[in-house]
């Protein structure tokens, strides 16, 4: 990847946000692999075994306005809307994506209070890079979270947040000419998926201990699951841990993960957990061999686990994929 940004804004930042804004990344992406079989990079044998491509991308692109001031000491509400980063949570748990969306944001209580509400039309991305493109994938999301500094605790913080998910009936193949959406595993037809997430969170420290938790609840349901072949209601939770101490110059470091599965798939609860767009940076993120590399299910054309993510959810693809 080659990029280039560019920011344009007034305003005194040091200790007040900024009248108005304006950014622009633009990124190139080249993108080569050769393997040793056919049909990886191709669904025809006949295109061989290596694949060359490049792609543009205009990845941010927002607008920024600082609505008003609430307090001498700079509480604040101000918009953003366009392509912009957003992550729901500490750790990138749920959602954690650059996209198409409008947002209103700010503090109270002289920055103890902060929260956002924020809508997103998802937009597509491109198969080799996960770059966007100019092309509307026909899903929502809503995000709408709160945090609260020194709660009960001095140095520690707790968030609320819920999160929409509204990824309608499409038919997509990626640019290698797999079906991406829906899913070819069990019934293979179209299907729409709402999802909703309730999640509390912290991060922080209560006096010598490090700690950094989440737990969610996702109810919902799946017009037509295909494993199970029927609608389905969804029932799932996830819960992470991380506890640490400082001594010197290192860090203890205990880290638990979970996220709930399904004992029978066929039936019409479905209680494994997966999340909307997630890039969590737990249990070494992306320096994680586990946590970095997806993992295909068994030679199908389905995942296991995803790349950059920690939740077992057999989709195509984290970012083309339902």
């Amino acid at each position: 990847d080659i990029s280039l940004g560019i920011d344009l804004f007034k305003g005194e930042t040091a200790f007040k946000p900024v009248e108005w804004a304006v950014r622009l990344l633009g990124v190139y992406n080249h993108n080569y692999i050769d393997v040793q079989e056919r049909n990886v990079v191709n669904p025809n044998p006949q295109n061989g075994t290596t694949r060359e491509k490049e792609f543009w991308s205009l990845q941010e692109a927002f607008a920024e306005v600082h609505i008003r001031d609430l307090s001498n000491n700079y509480d604040f509400i101000s918009s953003r809307v366009g392509i912009q980063p957003f992550v729901s949570d500490f750790r990138g748990f749920i959602f954690n994506d650059t996209n198409l969306g409008a947002r209103i944001f700010g503090n109270y209580d002289d920055n103890r209070w902060q929260y956002n509400i924020a809508a997103f039309q998802m937009l597509e991305k491109d198969t080799y890079s996960d770059l966007n493109e100019f092309k509307d994938r026909q899903q929502q999301v809503y995000i709408a979270n709160v945090f609260r500094q020194d709660l009960i605790w001095h140095g520690y913080t707790g968030e609320l947040s819920f999160v929409g998910d509204f990824d309608n009936n499409s038919r997509h193949y990626d640019k290698n000419g797999f079906i991406t959406r829906p899913a070819p595993i069990g019934t293979v037809a179209d299907h729409y998926l709402q999802a909703y997430y309730l999640g509390w969170a912290g991060d922080g420290h209560i006096g010598w201990l490090n700690i950094d938790h989440a737990f969610y609840q996702v109810l919902g349901e799946d017009s037509l699951n295909g494993i199970a072949g029927r609608r389905v209601d969804l029932n799932g939770q996830m819960a992470a841990l991380e506890i640490s101490v400082d001594k010197n110059w290192m860090r203890h470091k205990l880290t638990v993960f979970y996220a709930s599965g399904d004992n029978d798939p066929t039936d019409s609860h479905a209680t494994g957990f997966d999340t909307v767009l997630d890039r969590p940076f737990l249990i070494g993120g992306p320096f994680s061999f586990y946590s970095h590399q997806g993992f295909n299910l068994a030679g199908t054309s389905v995942n296991f686990k995803q790349r950059d993510s920690l939740v077992i959810d057999y989709r195509t693809s984290k970012t083309e994929g339902q």
